[in-house]
C-alpha cells in the first residue's frame, strides 16, 4: 500500500495534537503556543503585553533623574500603541508558521 503524502496543514494538526512537553506554557511565546492561539488571539495577546510594557515604561519616571530618552520614548510608544501590537502579532504568527514549515520540509 502506498502511503499518501500529508499536506502541511494536516501535518501541523497532527503535531499540535501530540502531547505538549512538560515545560509548555499555553500563554507563552513558543511557536506551539502562538499557532494554537491563532492570529487573532495572538494580536490580542500582543496588545496585553504591550500595555504591560507601557506601564513599566511609565514607572521608569524618576523625577529630575529621568533620562531624556524616556521623554522621547513615552510619546512614541503611546502614539504607536494601536499599530505595534498588530505588527508584532502578525510577525510572531508568521515566524511560528515558518518554523513549523521548515520542520515539515526537513521531514518530507
Amino acid at each position: 500500500m502506498i502511503k499518501q503524502k500529508t499536506t502541511f496543514k494536516e501535518w501541523l494538526q497532527e503535531e499540535l495534537l501530540k502531547p505538549a512537553p512538560d515545560h509548555y506554557d499555553p500563554n507563552g511565546n513558543s511557536p506551539r503556543a502562538i499557532i494554537t492561539r491563532g492570529l487573532y488571539k495572538e494580536v490580542l495577546y500582543q496588545y496585553k503585553q504591550y500595555l504591560k510594557r507601557l506601564l513599566l515604561l511609565m514607572k521608569d519616571f524618576d523625577g529630575m533623574r529621568t533620562e531624556i530618552s524616556w521623554f522621547i520614548t513615552l510619546p512614541f510608544s503611546t502614539l504607536l500603541g494601536p499599530i505595534v501590537p498588530i505588527i508584532w502579532g502578525i510577525v510572531s504568527y508568521k515566524h511560528a508558521l515558518k518554523l513549523y514549515r521548515s520542520e515539515y520540509n526537513e521531514i518530507t
